[in-house]
């Protein structure tokens, strides 16, 4: 029986290598041929927001050329969370806070966006119809969105800021996301079929 099952792994280890390889490229990563300025991470209320997530995720991006990292939570990120993204050297800001475009354009620090479910409610000051949705204004909308959660859900995102935003589900357990997932969803993003109207 030992040396049946030790024929069986001898053949499939060979086949098992050559799928690999076709799969990874030779080792290579696949170019990513168009590369989202904006991208966004969505947790949902049972998530666990750890710092030291969001700040890897942070040097991803910013390994990537990404400038702008939006993240929410419906609850919003704690300020221990807020203070360890500051700390290492990042520039973060509320969805509300006005920014000037110099500090917009700068591209040698990524700008993290933090946003809570304060920030998808639309009051208007008064009973006129609102002709204006609250915007991320300098930042363009993200591009990427990715969500961690058990449901096909935003959990609350502001929906007016996803007007052409491709959507990446994950499970809610953030430790298993690494920099080849993040790299799986960029991807994924670059060969994505964009039409727009004439």
């Amino acid at each position: 029986m030992n040396e049946l099952i030790t024929i069986i792994v001898a053949l499939l280890v060979p086949v098992v290598v050559v799928a690999v390889i076709k799969i990874m490229g030779n080792g290579k990563q696949r170019e990513i041929k168009r590369l989202p300025s904006h991208v966004g991470i969505v947790f949902e209320d049972g998530a666990e927001m750890k710092s030291a997530f969001v700040s890897e995720v942070i040097k991803w991006v910013r390994q990537h050329g990404v400038s702008v990292l939006s993240v929410y939570h419906s609850r919003g990120l704690s300020e221990e969370v807020v203070a360890s993204i500051a700390a290492s050297g990042n520039q973060v800001f509320k969805a509300s806070e006005e920014v000037s475009a110099a500090v917009a354009n700068d591209t040698n620090k990524v700008k993290v966006i933090v946003l809570s479910h304060r920030d998808g409610r639309v009051i208007p000051s008064s009973f006129e119809p609102c002709d204006r949705l609250p915007a991320l204004k300098p930042f363009s909308d993200p591009e990427l969105l990715i969500i961690f959660g058990n449901s096909k859900s935003i959990y609350g995102y502001p929906p007016w800021y996803l007007s052409l935003t491709e959507l990446r589900f994950h499970s809610p357990t953030v430790s298993s996301y690494s920099p080849a997932a993040l790299h799986a969803d960029l991807l994924h993003y670059s060969d994505t079929k964009v039409l727009k109207g004439v």
